[in-house]
């Protein structure tokens, strides 16, 4: 059968979305379809259908293989003696432009801080750890897909020569 152009959305979403369609990926999706339909690049808009949609982007597993194994490190002595820092995203955009999460933690107490971001910079990284205490080392993660070690170096740098401004823990917690 050939569907009007109009009826395809609603053809699309019956089979990827709906609960008889389960948000299967690509290939069932087309499959489904192509047992009752078809259309000049039916491929195509499944392949569409399902990258845009929201739910199958939140909670689609990604694997992504690391470059290098894990390296096992030393032990921090005190807090802040050693820090570490991620990203996560790309996320969905946020009302206010945001699809990165910026994460600094103590490898000793845990702390945690978050920041949302739009991009992943060394302008980014340096204006996330302003604050932070100078005595710390930032662990570089070379197995990291978006290649950040070079915004790590820049933020481990501008430590070393302590040029970040530390008035954030001028009065550190009794528990760091």
């Amino acid at each position: 059968m050939m569907p009007l152009d109009a009826e395809k959305p609603g053809i699309l979403r019956e089979a990827h979305a709906s609960a008889i369609g389960g948000h299967k990926g690509v290939t069932k999706t087309y499959r489904r379809l192509r047992e009752k339909y078809h259309w000049q690049g039916m491929k195509n808009d499944v392949q569409e259908f399902v990258r845009n949609c929201r739910n199958c982007q939140l909670k689609k597993l990604v694997r992504v293989k690391t470059r290098q194994p894990m390296v096992l490190t030393d032990t921090p002595g005190a807090a802040f003696d050693k820090i570490s820092m991620d990203i996560m995203g790309p996320l969905p955009i946020t009302n206010t432009g945001y699809s990165y999460i910026c994460l600094l933690y103590t490898c000793t107490r845990g702390y945690l801080d978050d920041h949302a971001t739009t991009e992943i910079d060394a302008l980014t990284a340096r204006s996330f750890c302003e604050g932070l205490p100078l005595t710390y080392r930032i662990q570089l993660n070379r197995r990291d897909h978006y290649n950040l070690s070079a915004a790590f170096a820049h933020v481990k740098t501008l430590a070393k020569r302590q040029e970040l401004d530390n008035t954030r823990f001028n009065n550190p917690r009794k528990d760091d």
